[in-house]
């Protein structure tokens, strides 16, 4: 919702709190699929490091847990952000 609005620092805020909370319960595939939507979200602001360090992130989670469909969500997130600074 936030992220929609265009309300970045609280959308960003939400997602970091989802990823620790995911990390407390060591819930790898929530945090993979949050990692994602933060990436997505710093790409959307240009922040292409973190967008890259977040995307990464998250392609190794769903490497560790064997998940193709999470894994191929991850590199599709990173090519979006590829593309956009026109690598």
């Amino acid at each position: 919702l936030y992220r929609l609005q265009g309300q970045w620092a609280l959308a960003t805020q939400t997602y970091e709190l989802s990823i620790h909370i995911s990390r407390e319960l060591g819930d790898l595939r929530t945090e993979g699929h949050t990692l994602i939507t933060i990436s997505d979200t710093y790409r959307l602001r240009q922040h292409w490091c973190d967008a890259v360090e977040a995307g990464t992130a998250s392609l190794r989670i769903f490497q560790q847990l064997g998940d193709r469909h999470g894994e191929g969500a991850a590199l599709a997130n990173l090519s979006r952000i590829y593309r956009w600074q026109g690598q």
